[in-house]
């Protein structure tokens, strides 16, 4: 198989039902990804990026950082106070055709950086998710492979996290490991 040795497993995200338009998608990453980037004491790094759907394919573009920092503060934070997904180019960047949602990428520790995608589609067909508690999320593995950060679906996580907030999903899944483990799996990969 050709460039698999240029393929490295450097993170998990998983995929949840949020509403009837709305998936959220919580991703950690590790200091094997080549973007990593490791705050100065008391800081932290943040990148927002535009979400917009091509051809069935999700693709990202970076357009700045948040007009409000969310250092210290929680994931629900994170995912609910909108200073933090604006930008200064905001009135005045055109979002690409197929604009979908964004991304925050986030220093989350010296070794884990934190992405959050919040993304407007149909979550059944895009991602698989519904209503339903045991159709709620989809794990993924993310690699890289030449600089380019690829998604491998990996199954329906073995931890119930239906109508959990933002935090319990990502804080208890460090804790735990739960939510970022499938059946077939019993490595805690981050």
């Amino acid at each position: 198989m050709l460039g698999v040795s240029n393929m490295k497993p450097i993170g998990r995200k998983s995929y949840h039902y949020w509403g009837p338009r709305l998936v959220l998608g919580f991703g950690l990453v590790t200091k094997g990804w080549s973007r990593f980037k490791v705050a100065l004491p008391g800081t932290s790094i943040v990148e927002i990026h535009d979400l917009w759907e091509m051809l069935g394919e999700i693709n990202s573009r970076f357009v700045g950082g948040p007009t409000a920092s969310p250092y210290g503060r929680t994931v629900d934070n994170h995912v609910t106070d909108d200073r933090f997904w604006r930008t200064v180019l905001d009135g005045v960047t055109d979002r690409p055709a197929g604009f979908c949602g964004r991304r925050m990428v986030s220093t989350w520790s010296d070794d884990v950086m934190l992405i959050i995608d919040k993304v407007v589609c149909d979550p059944k067909e895009q991602f698989g998710v519904e209503n339903v508690v045991e159709q709620s999320s989809m794990l993924c593995e993310i690699v890289e492979f030449d600089g380019v950060l690829i998604e491998r679906r990996l199954g329906r996580p073995t931890g119930n996290v239906y109508g959990k907030t933002a935090n319990q999903i990502v804080e208890g899944s460090i804790a735990s490991g739960s939510p970022w483990l499938t059946d077939r799996d019993n490595l805690l990969l981050v």
